[in-house]
């Protein structure tokens, strides 16, 4: 870090941001004179702030990194050096906007009584940058935001306003009318999930109308597997708002999406593309309309039958499928897997982190425990710590004692946060 080259002081930045986690905590106060060196004399210091080794870029990314461990002192530095960037012109950006937004929302989180120094800075910087727009920074200034692109959040809260009606007017059209194609063209990303937080207080009648087009915008062989992704993800976001009637519908209708769902055109002409020889290459993860799928079915699922059936079909997607939306299912039906944790074990980090849970709520065999507590994943391992936060220490003692003495700093933090 006291290297004469920017480009060392970057790298070191750098590694320092990527295993935040593992800094030991006698540690930190030195990093932290370094970073607000940096910060102090950022206009003297030679440095390249498009390079990925910028010394001052991967000090802010490191700082984001450690600012849970920071203190009053330091924030009071740190806002005021944000506060006092100069303005950025409208359709620009600054390389650490996102990095900022991070370290401003945990300071705001961390000491209220520096909120209003906070917000209006934090407000302004999520306002220009969508990637800031995390959960941490949302949860940080949604209230005290005036912003258009907040407002949309805003009705999910309850808040009123003037324009509410028509967000919500244009939200139901979004969702409710058919889609209309032009020939060649093909659309990917929607505004799905977000329009379905918006229209989830109106009339179950009005949202059985979204849900049987977005059924309907699935059979669609010109909507893409991602596209179908969202809307399958839109209809669970309804689920608790539908009629009961209508549950047993949806849930074979989204049993029928897994089990013979129709091919997209865009992702069949991708596919060409995919041969690792091939002159021109795209590059495409797993398809993640199917587990979405699943996830949809088990939430409607309301017999055993149906939650057996259901299992299975998650179990046959392990290994095909994205495991992230496979472990919301499996959580959805979770009365009915306690027995099947060992073989749950042998998962990916999402399932494993649901074991966690699990295995705390119905106190499973003690190798499990052992096996959780010693994870290489740090998710699983925070998973098992938010788990046995507020559970008696003499109910598991040795697992208290392992995760307090775990290297990283987020699973001995989440252990014994309030």
């Amino acid at each position: 870090l006291e290297a004469s080259n920017y480009w060392t002081v970057g790298a070191v930045y750098r590694l320092l941001s990527s295993q935040a986690d593992l800094i030991p905590d006698d540690a930190i106060e030195y990093i932290l004179t370094r970073i607000m060196h940096e910060i102090e004399s950022s206009q003297d210091l030679f440095d390249h702030r498009f390079s990925s080794s910028s010394r001052y870029n991967n000090a802010i990314k490191c700082l984001a990194g450690i600012v849970d461990r920071i203190g009053h002192e330091h924030a009071i530095k740190i806002i005021d050096h944000f506060s006092n960037q100069a303005p950025v012109e409208d359709g620009c950006y600054r390389f650490h906007d996102q990095d900022e937004a991070i370290i401003l929302a945990k300071i705001a989180l961390k000491f209220k009584v520096l909120v209003p120094n906070i917000v209006p800075n934090l407000v302004a910087l999520l306002g220009r940058s969508y990637l800031s727009r995390n959960q941490v920074c949302l949860q940080a200034v949604l209230e005290n935001s005036t912003e258009a692109w907040a407002k949309s959040i805003l009705v999910r809260l309850g808040e009123d306003f003037p324009e509410k009606t028509t967000i919500i007017s244009q939200a139901f059209e979004n969702l409710s009318k058919p889609l209309v194609h032009n020939e060649g063209v093909y659309g990917i990303g929607t505004r799905a999930v977000e329009d379905s937080l918006i229209i989830q207080n109106l009339s179950s009648g009005e949202l059985d109308k979204v849900v049987f087009q977005l059924f309907e915008r699935l059979k669609d062989p010109k909507v893409c597997y991602s596209n179908r992704e969202e809307y399958l993800l839109a209809i669970e976001k309804l689920s608790e708002y539908v009629s009961v009637d209508s549950r047993l519908e949806y849930c074979n209708k989204a049993i029928n999406v897994i089990e013979s769902s129709i091919a997209s055109e865009y992702d069949i002409l991708e596919e060409q593309f995919t041969h690792p020889l091939g002159f021109y290459r795209v590059k495409r993860g797993k398809r993640g309309d199917r587990a979405a799928a699943a996830l949809v079915a088990a939430t409607f699922a309301e017999t055993i039958e149906y939650k057996q059936r259901i299992k299975s079909i998650v179990y046959s997607l392990l290994v095909s499928e994205d495991q992230y939306f496979l472990a919301y299912a499996l959580y959805a039906i979770r009365e009915i897997i306690v027995e099947d944790l060992g073989f749950l074990m042998a998962q990916g980090a999402e399932i494993r982190s649901l074991v966690a849970y699990l295995w705390v709520e119905n106190d499973g065999v003690s190798y499990i425990g052992d096996l959780l507590a010693r994870d290489p994943d740090v998710r699983v391992c925070r998973s098992l710590a938010e788990s046995l936060k507020g559970k008696p220490r003499d109910q598991f003692p040795n697992l208290f004692e392992k995760l307090e003495k775990d290297p990283r700093f987020s699973v001995r933090n989440v252990l014994h946060a309030s």
